[in-house]
């Protein structure tokens, strides 16, 4: 009789990106986020990979760039080993961004495609009703299959959950 093999966990590396300046803020709070996570995680020695964490021009051609250049260095991290033979690679890009009317932790569970934008980049671009996914349709939802409300949960209590 053949035992059922359980199939290896993923391997999961992340890439944490924050904006830069914008609008006459030079000290965006997202700047300061993505590095302490990074110094967090490494000073406590949790068993976590980042691949890195960036700043990003808060310009749409800059973001396009960046995503570009950060999708292909993951592949390439994902091709250049780390995982065991047919280990499946996971890497979750966490981006932090600014509500300037928040009062607490807000995580986003959908990704709508729809470049709108209140006001103008740092290179002067206000795109109204474009498609950021040329493929998809405009204001497709693309959605994560993260629990959200536990992850916000554990936020908002000081990470007490027990993962």
């Amino acid at each position: 009789m053949s035992q059922a093999t359980t199939p290896p966990s993923p391997k999961v590396s992340f890439v944490v990106t924050g904006f830069g300046p914008f609008r006459g803020v030079k000290d965006n709070p997202t700047t300061k986020l993505a590095k302490a996570i990074v110094e967090y995680i490494q000073s406590n020695n949790i068993p976590v990979e980042i691949l890195g964490a960036y700043v990003i021009e808060t310009a749409a051609q800059s973001v396009v760039k960046k995503l570009d250049m950060l999708s292909e260095e993951s592949m390439n991290s994902i091709n250049s080993g780390g995982a065991v033979e047919d280990q499946p690679v996971v890497v979750v890009s966490v981006h932090l961004g600014v509500n300037y009317r928040g009062e607490q932790f807000q995580l986003e569970c959908c990704a709508y495609n729809d470049a709108t934008f209140r006001i103008p980049d740092e290179l002067g671009f206000q795109p109204k009703r474009q498609c950021i996914v040329k493929k998809e349709s405009f204001g497709a939802c693309f959605r994560t299959d993260l629990d959200m409300d536990l992850l916000i949960g554990d936020l908002n209590t000081g990470g007490e959950n027990k993962w």
